[in-house]
């Protein structure tokens, strides 16, 4: 089963959770830790979560360290695969993360649940202030009246600067709020096989070439 099918499959039974109306954001390959890890789908609601994928034509040699980037950003994260890499997954992954298994039908692929996720308690803030552009994170700190230094500060300083003035709850809220909020980000949707939409289809082949692993 290649990742195309798991990604389509993936991306329906996030719709059917989050429809459009619910105000819900679906993003492909979110960038984590300035780029340097990237998950391959995420939704952004009242929390993060996070949705990684491996096809069988995957290995799972990266998995450790995605687990370790992934466990400081997302409240709650899933791995979707295919039976052929299960035995080894339950092995690595945390008891937090939920198991979905992509099992093939005559039309499509159906994903059956295998362990729902758990509320991840290993969240750093500085990680999560990193989803944030430079110029979100100056704007929220001059609405919160923390407006000193703004416009000579690095994105760095203003993430330090941001989680001393948010944290937790607050925090979550605030950025979710501001990802929902970006207009025009990533792309118009783009058809699914049987017309649903994938609201990023329009993310670079580039990125999806790096996740043949």
């Amino acid at each position: 089963m290649q990742e195309g099918s798991l990604r389509e499959a993936t991306l329906r039974r996030l719709r059917r959770r989050w429809p459009t109306q619910s105000g819900a954001l679906v993003i492909e390959e979110l960038g984590t830790h300035f780029g340097a890890s990237r998950i391959d789908i995420a939704v952004v609601d009242l929390g993060l979560h996070g949705y990684e994928l491996k096809s069988d034509l995957d290995n799972l040699s990266r998995l450790p360290k995605q687990i370790d980037a992934f466990n400081e950003v997302f409240d709650y994260t899933s791995i979707v695969l295919t039976q052929r890499h299960l035995a080894e997954a339950f092995l690595l992954v945390p008891d937090s993360w939920g198991i979905l298994i992509a099992e093939p039908t005559p039309r499509s692929v159906a994903l059956r649940s295998w362990r729902r996720p758990a509320l991840n308690r290993e969240v750093e803030p500085l990680h999560v202030a990193g989803l944030l552009w430079r110029d979100e994170l100056a704007e929220q700190l001059a609405s919160m009246g923390a407006s000193e230094r703004l416009s000579s500060a690095t994105r760095l300083e203003l993430m330090h600067r941001l989680i001393q003035e948010a944290q937790g709850a607050e925090l979550r809220e605030i950025v979710s709020s501001r990802l929902r909020g970006r207009r025009g980000w990533r792309g118009g949707p783009t058809p699914l096989p049987d017309g649903e939409i994938s609201p990023n289809a329009n993310t670079s082949s580039r990125f999806l070439d790096r996740r043949r692993r």
